[in-house]
């Protein structure tokens, strides 16, 4: 309980907001950065 006592809260209409926009197509997503991330994600969770 502590724990989420120290974290910030969350903007739940900003979420909201940018769940819309990927909806619609119109919020950039780098799929190069996603992609090298969920590599370095996998091979560290390997090594």
């Amino acid at each position: 309980m502590s724990a989420l006592a120290q974290t910030p809260p969350i903007n739940m209409e900003a979420v909201s907001r940018i769940k819309q926009a990927i909806a619609d197509g119109k919020y950039p997503i780098n799929l190069d950065l996603v992609s090298e991330r969920l590599m370095e994600s996998y091979i560290e969770m390997k090594g």
